[in-house]
């Protein structure tokens, strides 16, 4: 669960991940809440660029999925971000891995 920030509690929308670990074409699941999680999968594009795929799915308290949305960014590893994914945004900043 994300703790909140001075910018979460004035806008309860955003969500601050901090850096967040990747290994590329592998994905990485992040619990935002209990019924909502976002699975990020990294596809490096060349040395400089990463594509960053976000699902994000929130489930009611029967586990039903009642929300999906998934948006995808290209961007640079190592620098901070903020992305709009379904009603949230989410700033991180990501960290890739390359396994050989």
């Amino acid at each position: 669960m994300v703790a909140a920030t001075t910018n979460n509690l004035i806008n309860p929308a955003r969500r601050n991940l901090g850096e967040i670990a990747l290994t590329n074409h592998n994905e990485t699941c992040v619990q935002l809440t209990s019924g909502e999680s976002c699975i990020l999968t990294p596809k490096m594009l060349g040395r400089n660029n990463v594509q960053i795929t976000l699902a994000l799915e929130a489930k009611d308290n029967y586990g039903d999925t009642h929300d999906f949305s998934v948006t995808q960014i290209i961007t640079q590893p190592g620098k901070p971000l903020e992305v709009a994914v379904g009603d949230l945004s989410l700033a991180f900043t990501p960290r890739v891995t390359v396994q050989e």
